[in-house]
């Protein structure tokens, strides 16, 4: 499977998480959340934004 798959695969998967949570949480706004989905995939794990929780 090719990088931009699997990074797809990955957005797809977290657009899933946004919908289950929300709906058993019966409360949020997963519109805004689903919209930002494949930015943030890209961001987080594509290695554009670094981030350490160690060192904040």
């Amino acid at each position: 499977m090719e990088h931009t798959q699997k990074l797809s695969e990955l957005a797809k998967h977290i657009r899933f998480n946004i919908l289950d949570m929300t709906t058993r949480a019966k409360s949020g706004h997963p519109s805004s959340s689903l919209s930002a989905v494949e930015l943030m995939t890209v961001l987080f794990f594509d290695g554009f934004l670094r981030y350490d929780p160690a060192h904040p």
